[in-house]
């Protein structure tokens, strides 16, 4: 893996590939295979200080860009969510934003921030 330089879904392919021909066409007992299981690298998001994300904001020219910018990030939309926003969606007496048919074809309710 490391001198091929091999993602952790490749090696995973080869070894379900290797796993059902050792166990359907050849036969043999999974449990003599002694391959294990590889699991997926979890790595942490990268965090961006306070400052670096007022720099960020402040460098978008337009005010819909920017007011377009702080709402994702606060209410942690994506982006395809953030394209199909309606100002309907958008209660402002309750601080909701109503997510329609966000990821997995699902209806959700998130955060709409006061600060910031």
């Amino acid at each position: 893996m490391d001198d091929r330089n091999l993602s952790w879904g490749t090696c995973n392919v080869v070894v379900s590939a290797l796993r059902f021909f050792y166990t359907q066409t050849l036969g043999i007992d999974s449990m003599h295979l002694g391959i294990p299981p590889m699991k997926t690298q979890s790595k942490l998001p990268e965090v961006l200080s306070v400052e670096e994300i007022t720099r960020r904001f402040n460098a978008r020219q337009t005010l819909n860009h920017r007011v377009m910018l702080m709402t994702t990030y606060a209410a942690g939309l994506r982006v395809s969510e953030v394209v199909n926003l309606k100002l309907k969606d958008i209660d402002s007496e309750r601080m909701m934003i109503r997510i329609c048919q966000g990821k997995g074809n699902k209806d959700r309710y998130t955060i709409l921030s006061t600060v910031y």
